[in-house]
């Protein structure tokens, strides 16, 4: 080979390795493009997709945060007076303990008996939404209309609150009695404690209350327990004290468990894990958090249609997105 032939021969092979270098930085730019397009791609559908999580993120949190508003526990601490001395009793625990309460007046008390118990009640008590009258007794009783119209009209002529919630004693809680107390224009009733039924809340007109007896009418005493499960479904707790029982206790004894008793209810009060109102007063929180409740469900509902537009917007780009990812 000459030298003019060795020349050519390096031209050449340098021309060729320009081009095979070229070529193959073309196709490095090319594949870089490609994989910068498919990550382009990737970063969009992924976007789509982070604002959908962010979307539903946000509707669950409003949805928990309703949820949450609805949760209540209540308690009433209620006193079942038959004399003016049980009152007088009763009257000490309220000055001392300064919560709500709600008084029971049996429908066996006499009537010159039970005026008495009104007039005292509006001495010490009226005007003040803290306190109420609740009335009790068999709806199958001889009289028993009389009694209720009467007492009514002697609790509001002493300008003190008439509870339309009814205490039944147990065993008087039966269909019948219900029925007709509801026919009557009662909201509702209380009643010894049954732990497989429901209890008022916003999602139940009637309801009840669980209650428990101080002292221990039937069985162990649950309080503890009850204002436990209250708490867990959301629901009300009556404690209900019986002056008559409790007078025949010690004084120190009657005392203890009082002061016992208040303070299972205080704690839980100072936790804000529950709220002490009289019988009144709860209905007319629960009524306050039904209607409530529904109003910003509503709301939620309209927010919510709004959002699920979005996220399905979001989601059909998204895969159109993801349709040009796989070409």
């Amino acid at each position: 080979m000459n030298v003019q032939h060795k020349k050519v021969f390096w031209i050449i092979s340098t021309l060729l390795l320009i081009i095979v270098v070229v070529s193959l930085w073309m196709e490095h730019k090319q594949d870089q493009k490609y994989t910068n397009r498919i990550r382009c791609l990737e970063r969009e559908a992924n976007n789509y997709e982070v604002q959908i999580k962010q979307i539903q993120n946000e509707m669950n949190a409003k949805q928990r945060k309703i949820n949450r508003e609805n949760i209540q526990a209540w308690v009433l601490p209620c006193y079942v007076v038959r004399t003016v001395s049980h009152l007088e009793q009763a009257d000490k625990w309220i000055d001392k303990y300064k919560i709500p309460a709600s008084f029971i007046v049996p429908s066996d008390v006499k009537e010159k008996e039970r005026i008495k118990i009104f007039n005292r009640i509006a001495d010490r008590y009226m005007n003040r939404k803290d306190i109420d009258i609740m009335l009790s007794g068999s709806l199958s009783e001889k009289d028993i209309w009389n009694y209720i119209s009467e007492s009514k009209e002697q609790i509001q002529k002493n300008r003190l609150d008439f509870s339309n919630f009814w205490y039944f004693e147990p065993g008087e809680d039966t269909e019948e009695n219900i029925k007709l107390l509801l026919e009557k224009g009662f909201t509702g009733y209380s009643q010894i404690t049954t732990y497989g039924k429901t209890l008022i809340s916003g999602e139940e007109k009637n309801g009840m209350f669980y209650i428990e007896y101080v002292p221990v009418k039937q069985g162990d005493n649950k309080i503890k327990s009850t204002l436990e499960l209250c708490k867990q479904q959301n629901n009300a707790a009556a404690i209900s004290f019986d002056m008559e029982m409790l007078s025949q206790l010690d004084e120190k004894d009657s005392t203890e468990l009082i002061k016992e008793v208040m303070k299972m209810i205080r704690v839980q009060r100072k936790s804000k894990e529950v709220s002490v109102y009289n019988a009144t007063q709860i209905l007319k929180q629960n009524d306050y958090l039904k209607k409530n409740l529904q109003k910003k469900q509503k709301e939620y509902e309209k927010y919510a249609e709004k959002e699920k537009q979005k996220i399905v917007k979001l989601q059909e780009k998204a895969d159109k997105v993801w349709e040009r990812w796989a070409e």
